[in-house]
């Protein structure tokens, strides 16, 4: 069997959640889901403090930039109703430096598909596009890509930016995911498709327990939908998605890789400790949600 490696180009993050300090960020559950099944992975962060919480688990190499920097991210969890709280309480900054000398070194020989996942703009859209002509699968998660902060921290999505963003990337022969409040409104649900038609780009479009779009530059439209009935911390749900789909573009069709991030993202909320799943419970799952999943022309 051919040797499984990912990179990982995403965020570490330091959440005070409720006011308890917690590693955040899409490194953090990136590295952690793809270490439950045994894939080498190679993670370009900001902060060595992915290395101290996850240094012994799984096979990886983590690398940060000189010098390094923290994200962090206040989060306060609401009752019964209302929206979750997230503020931003550090400087923006990028590691496209870091991002440029590791390809210069051609240190990522052997690695064939990749997640990008900024948290808060630490990757650029032109560090996408470096990394997605040198790796031949690539998905990225435009989360930190479209986020803006006010002065006092609080996180909104600019549509415009999203429109940029996704006008830059749809040319590029990678998959573009995001959560429906992510894309701009003429880009939402079965809509997705005329934003990529006639580019490169796939596009995978997610929205809590609705349905998963997935839409094809020559108009083809899949709808998936999320498995339901899964209660608890879904902090970090959406990077395992991603995470496993990135592990399953190399090799599999991506109407497959999304319904094996479906599985994963399911058991991460359902399962508060770790590991989260194995091997086997994802490929039990994936075809439950590939039978119910519907493709339009």
């Amino acid at each position: 069997m051919e040797e499984e490696k990912v990179l990982l180009v995403a965020g570490t993050t330091k959440d005070y959640v409720n006011g308890e300090l917690r590693i955040g960020g899409s490194a953090y559950y990136a590295l952690t889901a793809l270490s439950h099944i045994d894939v080498e992975t190679i993670v370009l962060t900001n902060s060595s403090f992915l290395k101290r919480v996850c240094g012994k688990r799984g096979r990886h190499v983590i690398v940060t930039p000189n010098p390094e920097f923290d994200i962090i991210y206040e989060i306060t969890l609401p009752g019964e109703s209302g929206e979750r709280d997230l503020r931003l309480r550090s400087e923006v900054k990028a590691f496209s430096d870091l991002i440029n000398e590791v390809i210069d070194d051609d240190a990522l020989d052997g690695v064939k598909s990749a997640l990008i996942s900024p948290v808060a703009q630490e990757i650029t859209v032109d560090d996408v596009i470096l990394i997605a002509r040198y790796i031949p699968h690539v998905i990225v998660d435009i989360q930190g890509l479209v986020r803006m902060f006010d002065s006092k921290g609080r996180v909104w999505i600019d549509h415009n930016l999203s429109r940029e963003v996704i006008r830059k990337l749809r040319n590029e022969d990678i998959v573009i995911r995001g959560e429906i409040s992510e894309f701009p409104p003429e880009c939402r649900g079965p809509a997705l498709v005329k934003c990529i038609e006639g580019g490169k780009a796939r596009a995978v479009q997610t929205m809590g327990e609705g349905p998963i779009y997935v839409a094809y530059p020559d108009g083809r439209l899949c709808i998936a939908n999320a498995l339901d009935h899964a209660y608890g911390d879904d902090i970090g749900a959406g990077d395992v998605f991603s995470s496993i789909i990135a592990l399953h573009l190399h090799n599999h069709e991506l109407k497959y890789a999304v319904a094996a991030g479906t599985a994963a993202s399911f058991l991460r909320i359902a399962r508060s400790r770790i590991p989260w799943f194995s091997r086997k419970e994802l490929y039990v799952l994936s075809k439950k949600v590939l039978e119910w999943m519907r493709c339009l022309q």
